[in-house]
């Protein structure tokens, strides 16, 4: 296994964790915004942290019963239609003009997230925080599902779009931030099963036995991720979204530099989180930071519909500082 040393740039974003104890010394924000998914990690830093104003926004992919909605609740759209997210933010950006945002990653489906940080960034928001809470663990260990309904279709993340022209001579490369959904896992490397596919691991994981929980469901996807060199199974930090951002950074240069020793050149790039959120916001925050307008892309396996109740009890809070 790989893992490329964190350097450079990356370094210097801030995080910090706080214990459930401290949630209530988190903030002030102007506004802060979290998606509801009715769990405690999710409630709890919503009811805890100091802020002007807090806002619940509802994912119709997990499908909640009217009834156990919060009160003033924002319905968004599905991830297949992110034009009311990037509504959303424009009228945050006349709000929130010189003042402090925060958004809370945990309860986000994955590509409403990538949306998300990519309106934060087109609606002139050059720093904002996101928090991200630790579960204790999640309730079926290694066979939790964390998605009700078959993958609909491969395809890229709005606002994540590349150009991808045909590249005689080179291979096209396929990087996977791993988690516990094998079929997500499977389904982008069918969808692109003729690159060079690397595969990103939690490490060190949320919680220790994650690791080995995550382990056991990539297997499960071995036939389609093919044979794996060690250099090709890369460790970064599941908690840390900027060692994400480095891994990856530091993946590609060695890619190319690579490519040009050997007198070619490095084909279509496709990045497919499907691990733990802030591996996500690592994904997001390193292409829209270094690859926007390149021949590199985020895909993601769409799925129709997200279960709820899937992590039990909160362990630490993460708050991570994102610039532009």
């Amino acid at each position: 296994m790989a893992y490329w040393r964190e350097r450079a740039d990356y370094l210097a974003f801030r995080r910090v964790g706080h214990s459930e104890d401290s949630l209530g010394d988190i903030g002030p924000w102007d506004l802060f915004v979290s998606a509801f998914d009715d769990s405690d990690r999710v409630r709890r830093p919503f009811r805890s942290v100091k802020a002007g104003r807090k806002v619940w926004l509802i994912q119709e992919e997990y499908e909640i019963p009217e009834s156990r909605l919060p009160d003033g609740a924002l319905a968004i759209g599905a991830s297949f239609d992110p034009p009311g997210i990037v509504e959303l933010v424009r009228s945050w950006s006349t709000e929130v003009a010189g003042g402090r945002l925060c958004v809370d990653a945990t309860g986000f489906v994955r590509p409403h997230l990538l949306v998300l940080l990519h309106a934060l960034k087109e609606n002139g928001f050059r720093e904002f925080d996101v928090l991200y809470s630790d579960p204790m663990r999640y309730r079926e260990g290694e066979l939790t599902n964390f998605t009700t309904g078959p993958v609909m279709r491969v395809e890229q993340v709005p606002g994540y779009e590349g150009s991808h022209p045909p590249m005689p001579g080179s291979d096209d490369l396929l990087v996977i931030g791993g988690g516990y959904d094998h079929e997500q896992i499977a389904r982008a490397c069918e969808a692109k099963r003729n690159s060079k596919k690397y595969i990103v691991i939690g490490f060190p994981a949320l919680r220790p036995h994650m690791y080995q929980e995550s382990r056991l469901q990539i297997d499960k996807a071995s036939e389609w991720l093919g044979p794996l060199t060690s250099e090709q199974e890369v460790h970064a930090p599941a908690s840390d979204p900027f060692g994400v951002a480095q891994v990856l950074k530091d993946l590609l240069a060695n890619e190319r530099a690579t490519a040009e020793a050997e007198g070619r050149r490095l084909g279509n790039v496709y990045l497919c989180p499907t691990g733990p959120k802030p591996h996500v916001l690592g994904f997001g925050l390193y292409y829209l930071r270094e690859l926007q307008g390149t021949n590199a892309s985020v895909i993601y396996p769409f799925v129709e519909s997200y279960a709820l109740g899937t992590a039990v009890g909160l362990r630490r809070t993460w708050e991570y500082r994102v610039e532009f």
